[in-house]
């Protein structure tokens, strides 16, 4: 599996009220990535509750199958 770009950052370096939502030893890799930028996790925080977590012209059901497919096709491991 290729290494990723970026480093996910350990609670000590992130934003405290970042570090304050995670459970000892937790690892939510995402908010660890986005830690690097905090405003970019704003607005794609954003966006994912307002569209892709939303119903619309694509059904829930077929979005989460969708990512589930996208995670199998990348080898994601969680």
């Amino acid at each position: 599996m290729p290494e990723p770009r970026l480093r996910p950052l350990g609670n000590d370096e992130l934003p405290p009220s970042w570090a304050a939502r995670l459970a000892p030893g937790e690892r939510n890799d995402i908010l660890r990535i986005f830690g690097h930028h905090p405003e970019a996790f704003r607005d794609w925080n954003a966006f994912y509750a307002k569209h892709a977590m939303a119903d619309g012209a694509v059904p829930m059901r077929v979005k989460e199958l969708m990512r589930l497919r996208v995670a199998e096709l990348n080898e994601c491991v969680f």
